[in-house]
């Protein structure tokens, strides 16, 4: 068989420590990737792979030959892009490491609009709860990009930001009307807040007439998905702080207001990040471009409240 696929499912195996996980991505059975390994060795001579019927490791032998793997098979797909790039016609396929509240509340539409506009590049989105803080050399595991909220730069990825995600704080009407509206952030330990995290506590922070302040919550249900949070508050649970495009329906609507509107929550900054000091594929330079301009374009219906036909609103919250 021809040595560079050979080679690529070699390093495919050590990237994802599974002949399974392997045979899925590439597309192939199991059977095949071991028959690749094995042929892979005897043509060597030499053991790159310790496996049994449970576990799976590289010998020594093994990663040296991985390293090198890596940075031919990089060269390969380098060179093929670039004769690509000559042709102006990006094709080939496209890994997103994403995660998931934005992934299906606003990346799959941008991902159907670019599929349209490139037909020739085969998208695969992969959308993770995962929270990335440190997530390390994750563009050479696999993933062309990542997008995601970024509070801490990675020196080993180029962080490119697309757009400033603005929060709120919201609640129903019912519920306010039960409990009463905070006027201050530090009212907030008073009520149930809601947000989109595991842990029994958060800290919200501020900027507001007297600078900034912050302010340690707790509420429940608690859960690590913003699509969650949302339905509590829909159902007249509490106080949520969310990114603005999920709750925009709602308040356009007025089946949610606005909480603290004196008070602007901290927002959060989006990023697509690739790897630094690497040639960038035609086809990734063409998604991130759609994406930054899809992106502002987005941001500024957001800004105008247009991201569904506007309707009056009501406000209880002071």
């Amino acid at each position: 068989m021809d040595r560079l696929k050979l080679m690529e499912t070699f390093a495919a195996v050590v990237q994802f420590g599974s002949y399974t996980r392997t045979a899925e991505e590439l597309g192939v059975s199991r059977a095949i990737v071991s028959k690749r390994i094995q042929e892979l060795e005897d043509d060597l001579g030499i053991k790159l792979l310790n496996r049994n019927t449970h576990s799976l490791s590289v010998t020594a032998a093994g990663a040296d030959y991985f390293e090198n793997c890596r940075a031919l098979l990089a060269q390969h797909a380098a060179l093929d892009d670039r004769m690509q790039a000559r042709r102006a016609d990006p094709r080939g396929l496209l890994k997103i490491l994403v995660t998931k509240t934005f992934g299906e509340a606003i990346l799959a539409r941008v991902v159907a609009e670019f599929c349209h506009l490139y037909p020739k590049i085969s998208v695969q989105m992969m959308l993770s709860h995962w929270d990335m803080g440190t997530h390390g050399d994750l563009v050479t595991s696999g993933y062309d990009v990542i997008i995601r909220t970024l509070r801490d730069r990675d020196s080993a990825l180029v962080a490119r930001e697309i757009v400033t995600l603005p929060r709120v704080l919201v609640a129903t009407p019912e519920y306010l009307e039960k409990h009463g509206c905070p006027q201050s952030p530090k009212d907030l330990t008073n009520y149930n807040c809601l947000y989109p995290r595991a842990s029994s506590s958060a800290t919200w922070e501020f900027d507001g007439p007297n600078g900034h302040e912050s302010v340690r919550v707790s509420g429940s249900p608690r859960a690590n998905s913003s699509f969650a949070i949302r339905h509590a508050a829909r159902n007249h649970l509490g106080i949520a702080s969310m990114i603005e495009y999920l709750a925009i329906k709602e308040l356009n609507s007025g089946r949610f207001v606005r909480v603290l509107e004196r008070y602007r929550p901290e927002p959060r900054k989006l990023h697509v990040l690739y790897q630094k000091d690497s040639y960038l594929p035609l086809r990734t330079r063409v998604f991130i471009d759609f994406l930054v301009k899809q992106m502002k374009a987005f941001s500024m219906d957001l800004s105008s409240g247009n991201e569904t036909p506007p309707v009056k609103k009501k406000t209880l919250a002071t």
